[in-house]
């Protein structure tokens, strides 16, 4: 499958979200031994390397100071709190939008990382079926599967415990609240689990069902960086634009222009290495070299 794309034209970066969506679908297919798959085929194909992969200098990633004027043009938000752990903790957006109430403990203080949340459209599994990766059940339909599930995290190094920040506990409270107003609210239309009984994901959509990442990003990302002045999507001279996962890659760049020891990035993103860590996510702003450079000049015309 992977081959006949690339002989299509399909760019590695897509083909490699395509590898990773399958081989996370059907790792979940296999553990949960539906549609009658019992290996996940798609975990031994690899993906052509990216000859012009962006290095992580590419990437639009924000100064602490950009990141707080972001989050302040969220105060009162129903979705500030998602926001702040995913600034603060570097998470992914599959895995914010896959957390539960499980997974949240306010009076530790912290966050368990043990899902992803990701869409899986009715057309891919087509192209699977047709490409032999899956089969379907008897009357089964390709339609009747797309929608959104959860999966295992990225890696087995992205399960993880992390501890929220202040302001991030007590903005969970607030939308703990908010959430349990929203319940009451639809009454018996409502689609999600009890907050109380610790059940049901925590950012949901007015009926307490999970939220779809594309449609998030269209409807409140892409609006509220336009708000703060943050530029998304490729710009008219070439540079690119803001994603909501170079929060993830800001993450780690403030923390390491603050001086944090690499180890602790680490811990944070959750990979297996340090240098992946900070090859991967690590941007160096230009001010910082500016500013090594002048001390440097100062030491050295001291001595």
């Amino acid at each position: 499958m992977i081959e006949r794309l690339a002989e299509k034209g399909i760019r590695p970066p897509t083909l490699q979200k395509c590898r990773d969506h399958l081989v996370s679908a059907l790792g979940q297919a296999v553990k949960e031994r539906t549609w009658g798959i019992d290996h996940n085929v798609a975990a031994a194909v690899d993906t052509p390397a990216d000859p012009d992969a962006p290095s992580v200098d590419d990437w639009y990633t924000l100064t602490a100071a950009q990141a707080d004027a972001l989050l302040a043009q969220l105060a009162g938000d129903e979705y500030e709190s998602l926001y702040e752990v995913c600034l603060r903790l570097g998470l992914r957006q599959s895995e914010a939008l896959g957390l539960t109430w499980t997974d949240v403990d306010l009076e530790k203080g912290a966050i368990s990382i043990r899902q992803s949340l990701a869409g899986i459209r009715a057309t891919d599994i087509e192209k699977a079926v047709r490409n032999g990766v899956m089969k379907l059940g008897r009357g089964q339909k390709a339609s009747d599967l797309g929608r959104l599930v959860a999966l295992e995290p990225k890696t087995k190094h992205s399960k993880a415990s992390l501890p929220l920040t202040t302001t991030g506990v007590r903005l969970l409270r607030s939308h703990y609240r908010q959430e349990l107003e929203k319940m009451v609210k639809a009454g018996a239309i409502w689609q999600g689990g009890d907050p109380r009984e610790k059940r049901g994901y925590v950012w949901t959509t007015e009926l307490g069902t999970p939220i779809s990442a594309t449609n998030f990003v269209r409807r409140h990302f892409h609006p509220l960086c336009l708000r703060a002045g943050i530029p998304t999507g490729p710009q008219p001279d070439g540079r690119r634009g803001f994603r909501f996962h170079d929060m993830r890659h800001s993450t780690a760049s403030i923390m390491a222009a603050r001086g944090e020891r690499p180890e602790v990035i680490q811990r944070v993103m959750r990979h297996a290495k340090v240098s992946l860590a900070i090859d991967r996510y690590v941007k160096v702003y230009r001010d910082d070299v500016r500013d090594a450079v002048q001390r440097n000049d100062r030491q050295a015309s001291a001595r």
